[in-house]
């Protein structure tokens, strides 16, 4: 929801406020209501943008925000795909190889967007889906071949 919030008239009418007597209770007045507009306009950032669904809503987020994005999709990539395997060998086996892959490279949260960036752009036929399923078939392609060797130890056969 969206709070449209009438600072014009709210501040004429502390201007008008003679009857206070002290200017300080003015000031203490402006400052409060300015702390809770900065409060209720990032609240409304956040609520707007917590569910990136497609490359359009990726594309307008601003680059801190990919990066936070990014740390959170991988972060549930690992906690809720891989963690709770169950005991699948192929499961352990792409985590192993995803793990070994980001290690091995130094990959960061800047490259997994510029990963996400990169394959929207050159896939158009995924820009209806959301950035964390993007993320997930570009760590595939480019771990493809730590993922392999971890599937081979195993006796595994490869993912594709």
């Amino acid at each position: 929801w969206s709070l449209a919030i009438p600072w014009q008239s709210i501040l004429a009418l502390v201007h008008r406020g003679k009857n206070w007597g002290n200017s300080f209770v003015k000031i203490v007045l402006i400052c409060i209501l300015f702390s809770i507009s900065i409060f209720v306009e990032n609240t409304n950032a956040v609520a707007d943008q917590s569910f990136i669904r497609n490359y359009g809503q990726w594309s307008k987020l601003a680059q801190s925000s990919k990066l936070a994005y990014v740390a959170g999709a991988f972060d549930e990539l690992l906690n809720s795909m891989f963690a709770d395997s169950g005991g699948d060998a192929a499961t352990s086996a792409d985590d192993d190889g995803i793990k070994t892959c980001v290690s091995e490279t130094g990959m960061s949260e800047q490259i997994m967007s510029q990963m996400i960036d990169a394959r929207y752009l050159k896939h158009s036929e995924e820009w209806p889906f959301g950035p964390a399923s993007v993320l997930i078939s570009s760590l595939l392609e480019t771990c493809d071949p730590q993922i392999r060797l971890a599937r081979v130890k195993l006796g595994l056969p490869a993912i594709r």
